[in-house]
């Protein structure tokens, strides 16, 4: 039963991170010049595409979180092991750039190097 779960773990993390935050990263560096005329909802293909991935990939990560907490409880943060602080770290980043990203300044303004510097710095 614990394989289960470590396993469990291991697939939604792989799925999160080697194919949803890949096609997000993507989507962001080298399709913005391919659908230039394409909107969904008022906005570039490119950036819906980037926005859906990035939001699977955080969805996917905490889901990937609720079988390891299961199985292993908060021990292995508690213990101080890196595999597990570094993952809560690289989670709690993820979760705070929607928030970043809602709050995102237009192309124009004072603030958009600020934000770029931050949400690239970040992941």
């Amino acid at each position: 039963k614990k394989a289960t779960m470590v396993k469990l773990h291991a697939s939604f993390m792989i799925l999160a991170w080697l194919l949803c935050a890949n096609f997000g990263t993507f989507f962001a560096r080298y399709c913005k010049d391919i659908f230039q005329a394409r909107k969904i909802f008022g906005v570039d293909v490119w950036f819906r595409a980037h926005q859906a991935s990035m939001g699977l990939t955080v969805l996917l990560s905490l889901a990937g979180l609720v079988p390891i907490l299961i199985d292993r409880k908060l021990s292995p943060i508690v213990d101080k092991k890196y595999h597990p602080l570094v993952g809560l770290a690289t989670l709690v980043i993820a979760f705070i750039q929607p928030f970043i990203g809602y709050f995102r300044p237009s192309k124009d303004h004072q603030f958009r190097p600020i934000f770029k510097l931050f949400h690239t710095f970040l992941g």
